[in-house]
């Protein structure tokens, strides 16, 4: 699939529109309405089609698409940035609304990593993530919204969901998304020197670079051991290197992705994010290593879509056109099966702990 024309084409904008630069290559345009709504899809499924729209106002006039399909494009990213707009809205209402509360939790992810794109505004939204370090102060929140009758769900013992105004936000008294019992050991000491050294920006704390790439990296693999992830998330990851490059520690994020047992699947994230994201490599933390390929993790990336909602495999849609998981199980052993070289702990421990855990929340539910 790598190989496509529309495939190339679409990694090309996607490079260009990340880091604001001119298309590296145009070999592979012009391109035909049906390849442009073709690639259109693709961008749209990987929640990047705003960072590719930015690609496509580099083209050459030439090799722009139709009028038509160009339109649709504008819609789109009008309707991210209205969408970013109004969750930046939320965040700062949230950001009164807690300090009405004396608490101050840390925004994760999302919003809080959308600042350090070339145009913050055409990253597609998710939704808002707070971490609360105490569950005391997490329980405080949560009374007090359903004191204004906000309807809360826990899907998990370590977080929380429900609306504000629209927006979905989420809270988490969990830091890192790990699995195995001794990296949760170390990641704790990492989190709690961490919160002795807390630094205020905006009304609102954000985490240092090293636990800010760390956090999102870590987030990416969960994902892939479940039903997968999409590009957005992997752009987030190349802009956190590339932008922190001067203010974080290499040698001790090497060592923690070493401690805990991921280095292996960080070669083939670094690999992705160089040759097909188009990061720098000297903002990595480390090189390479020599012949990692990615090629394989991009091609199943492309396949199932953002969270693994357009693999088709699994998932199918209801009456009311809403996504439904199937054959799970099937899935979650493609993904053992698929991780396990090179994350191996993480492998064998996410589905116990996964289990254990929804199991407690459906007993706290």
């Amino acid at each position: 699939m790598l190989d496509s024309n529309v495939v190339t084409a679409f990694f090309t904008l996607l490079r260009s529109g990340l880091w604001g630069t001119p298309v590296d290559n145009l070999m592979c345009f012009p391109l035909t309405d049906t390849e442009w709504n073709l690639l259109y899809n693709i961008a749209v499924a990987q929640t990047v089609e705003g960072i590719v729209y930015d690609g496509i106002q580099n083209l050459p006039q030439d090799n722009l698409p139709s009028r038509i399909i160009l339109l649709t494009w504008v819609v789109k990213v009008n309707r991210i940035e209205i969408t970013n707009k109004k969750m930046n809205n939320c965040i700062e209402e949230q950001v009164l609304f807690f300090n009405s509360l004396n608490v101050k939790p840390i925004l994760l992810k999302g919003q809080g990593v959308a600042s350090y794109y070339v145009e913050p505004k055409h990253r597609v939204c998710g939704d808002i993530d707070w971490y609360f370090d105490n569950e005391n102060d997490s329980k405080l929140v949560e009374e007090a919204l359903s004191n204004q009758n906000i309807l809360i769900s826990k899907p998990t013992i370590d977080s929380s969901n429900y609306y504000w105004k629209q927006c979905e936000v989420e809270h988490h008294t969990k830091l890192f998304d790990v699995f195995n019992p001794f990296a949760r050991y170390r990641l704790k000491n990492v989190e709690n020197d961490f919160l002795k050294n807390r630094g205020k920006v905006d009304s609102y704390y954000i985490l240092p670079p090293n636990i800010n790439i760390l956090q999102v990296n870590l987030h990416i693999l969960k994902h892939l051991l479940s039903f997968g992830i999409g590009l957005r998330q992997f752009c987030d990851s190349a802009v956190l290197y590339a932008k922190l490059e001067t203010k974080y520690d290499k040698q001790w994020l090497h060592k923690i992705y070493e401690d805990i047992g991921i280095i292996k699947w960080i070669h083939v994230l670094h690999h992705l994010l160089v040759n097909y994201l188009g990061l720098p490599e000297k903002s990595l933390p480390f090189a390479i290593k020599p012949y990692t390929t990615s090629k394989w993790m991009a091609e199943e990336i492309l396949s199932t879509g953002n969270f693994g909602f357009f693999d088709e495999n699994f998932n199918t849609k209801n009456s009311d056109n809403l996504i439904i998981r199937k054959n799970k199980s099937k899935k979650l052993l493609y993904s053992f099966r698929t991780y396990f070289l090179l994350a191996p702990y993480e492998a064998l421990s996410f589905p116990i702990v996964h289990f254990v855990e929804r199991f407690k929340a459906l007993r706290i539910g």
